[in-house]
């Protein structure tokens, strides 16, 4: 039989467990953010900065700069 540690009323190991909940918690949900803000692709990345190149190029003949 294992010997249990009480802190004002709850064991140890249910203040652990807490703590460890509140972190998975804390860190699921930076993750989440992190994958709202940087889950674009590469490939879409290219494609749009080859759109904005053509565009670029338009406008720098217009000028007289190509």
């Amino acid at each position: 039989m294992g010997y249990r540690f009480f802190i004002r009323g709850t064991s140890v190991y249910t203040t652990v467990e807490e703590y460890l909940a509140q972190y998975s918690r804390a860190l699921r949900s930076s993750l989440e953010n992190l994958w709202e803000k940087y889950h674009q692709p590469l490939h879409s990345i290219l494609k749009e900065r080859g759109a904005a190149s053509v565009e670029l190029a338009g406008y720098l003949m217009e000028l007289g700069y190509e």
